[in-house]
């Protein structure tokens, strides 16, 4: 957190019996809006870098001789070290030495994200694909492990909002028990779906559709006359035909547009526990009032820094995405059980995936 004045005493903000809320309050402070407390400016440093998972990135930072600019330059020119050096190539290396110092990821540096279970989040994306990646890459789809007493389950607490919670998930048909065949399935669609990229993109036809566009008619020809592998199939995915997957009321074409695009895809299979992101971490939302258009303008530029990690793959493999499960972000009213559940889910989660790293660290 930083406060916007010079004379800051942060130590003595926190040394009351009250720091925990006083702490919650400079944490949900923002300027001219939300005071921590009267007279105080504090405001949550999130509005500055929510997400500051590379600031520790770079060379400069190492306490070690290779962290130094003179072994820095050995690296790009030893030349310049001698007499006859040109001041263009010595301006060049600073320049290039800016850029390299920033660019070596530091893996000690792990990133946490908490995020809501049908939240459109770009870092669990990107680490549930990867992760996919991975089971296909080592065979572990076949190789069924079974859990063990050390795989620890967080039971939902018998609270208002976690009961709302499992209505939803039940009337939505989303506690999907055999996760495994789906996400076969959807690597597998994956696969057919770019092998045939070829011939569906064929089939746009200009000023017709939207961008990107490909016609619902197309999809469904291709399905019957090269059928996937049989990880994918209709009957896989609980369906009555390939009709029913592109156009039925419950396929990838659902509003019976006639053509779909990349959303409509991830949408579809969001449906079957399959991790999504639209937008670039934007869905389409509706402003209900002054109050969700001012926090739309202060989340939309925070989203947008905190998607520039998926630059760099390796970014999402050092990120423990916390879910929150039924707690969305604005629920401050929470009972007793629903915080100790946060407590539990967040440090269950976090044990099993700093195992889980250090296991891939040493294989």
């Amino acid at each position: 957190m930083w406060r916007c004045v010079p004379n800051t005493n942060f130590s003595a903000a926190f040394s009351s019996n009250k720091a925990n809320n006083l702490a919650q309050n400079y944490a949900l402070a923002y300027p001219t809006c939300r005071a921590a407390r009267e007279s105080d400016l504090y405001v949550d440093g999130g509005l500055f870098d929510n997400f500051p998972l590379t600031a520790f990135d770079g060379w400069f930072l190492k306490a070690g001789p290779d962290g130094s600019f003179h072994d820095q330059v050995l690296k790009l020119n030893p030349k310049l070290l001698e007499d006859e050096a040109s001041a263009v190539d010595a301006v060049k290396i600073f320049r290039e030495s800016l850029v390299s110092s920033h660019a070596e990821p530091t893996q000690a540096t792990i990133g946490f994200r908490i995020t809501e279970v049908d939240y459109p989040d770009n870092v669990a994306y990107s680490a549930f694909l990867s992760g996919l990646e991975k089971k296909l890459g080592t065979n572990s789809f076949k190789s069924k492990e079974t859990k063990t007493n050390k795989d620890v389950e967080v039971a939902l607490p018998d609270t208002k909002l976690a009961r709302a919670y499992l209505k939803k998930k039940k009337l939505e048909h989303q506690l999907v028990e055999n996760q495994e065949v789906y996400e076969e399935a959807f690597a597998e669609f994956c696969r057919w779906f770019l092998r045939h990229s070829s011939s569906l993109q064929s089939h746009r036809v200009h000023g017709k559709y939207p961008p990107q566009a490909i016609p619902t008619h197309a999809l469904l020809g291709l399905l019957k006359e090269h059928p996937p592998r049989k990880e994918f199939s209709y009957q896989v995915l609980g369906l009555e035909s390939w009709e029913e997957f592109a156009h039925g009321c419950q396929g990838i074409d659902i509003e019976a547009k006639g053509y779909f695009i990349k959303t409509d895809i991830n949408m579809f299979w969001e449906r079957y526990g399959i991790r999504d992101v639209q937008m670039k971490n934007r869905a389409s939302t509706t402003m209900k009032g002054m109050g969700s258009f001012l926090m739309g303008m202060l989340w939309a530029p925070i989203m947008s820094k905190e998607e520039e990690i998926l630059q760099d793959p390796a970014n999402a493999e050092r990120c423990c995405v916390l879910d929150c499960k039924y707690v969305g972000t604005m629920d401050f009213d929470l009972e007793q059980g629903d915080k100790e559940f946060l407590y539990e889910m967040g440090r269950v989660e976090t044990l099993r995936w700093v195992k889980k790293r250090a296991t891939d660290m040493l294989s």
